[in-house]
């Protein structure tokens, strides 16, 4: 059953503009993380930044209502969504204990075009033989950061790149969920999910 979490017609143009003030957001996140995993394992890091998302949730969800923002017309789909995102970004954090910050953006550059990729399998959205040709190009550029196969590879590269697919995954999820969910259920799933997740796990690696 498909819910009004969609309605009107899309409009390219703002959305262009929150993924670049949200990607400018997610850079700056990393930074931190990366200064953090110095001292700190990734699900601590993780369990902190989920407490703080589910209390900025909860409140945007509270004008709704908890409840009715609780209420998903796929709740496993919004799991799976979030179980991937919390995979993904332990994959990350893990990453950047080891690389250099701009190495792991250069490989995760590729999430995109994996995107692209994805939503045209899953999702039916029709992609032309140039944007096609842009992911070619564009993972044998990766390839070519990560260079597999010669004496100075590093083998984490390979985890910075299973988070991108893992990203580029989620974001497939996502679009998914917005044509059957409100936002506010969306973030209250990903919130709660990850709380959960990374509460668990957490002491583990006091």
């Amino acid at each position: 059953m498909i819910g009004n979490a969609q309605t009107g017609q899309d409009r390219p143009a703002l959305g262009i503009i929150l993924m670049i003030f949200a990607l400018f957001v997610l850079a700056s996140m990393d930074a931190v993380a990366k200064h953090l995993t110095e001292t700190l394992a990734a699900p601590q890091i993780l369990a902190v930044r989920f407490w703080i998302f589910l209390t900025f949730s909860s409140l945007i969800a509270s004008r709704r209502g908890l409840k009715q923002a609780a209420h998903s017309n796929n709740p496993r789909l919004q799991i799976v969504r979030t179980l991937v995102l919390v995979v993904e970004m332990t994959m990350f954090l893990v990453a950047f204990s080891f690389l250099p910050l701009a190495e792991v953006h250069a490989i995760a550059a590729v999430s995109p075009l994996i995107v692209m990729a994805l939503a045209a399998i899953f999702l039916g959205e029709r992609i032309g033989p140039r944007r096609w040709t842009a992911v070619a190009v564009g993972f044998l550029g990766v390839m070519l950061i990560i260079r597999p196969g010669a004496g100075v590879f590093d083998p984490i590269s390979l985890l910075a790149l299973a988070g991108a697919f893992g990203w580029a995954t989620y974001q497939v999820l996502l679009r998914a969920v917005a044509r059957i969910d409100q936002p506010d259920t969306t973030t209250l799933y990903t919130a709660g999910i990850g709380v959960i997740c990374f509460t668990i796990a957490a002491p583990f690696f006091w």
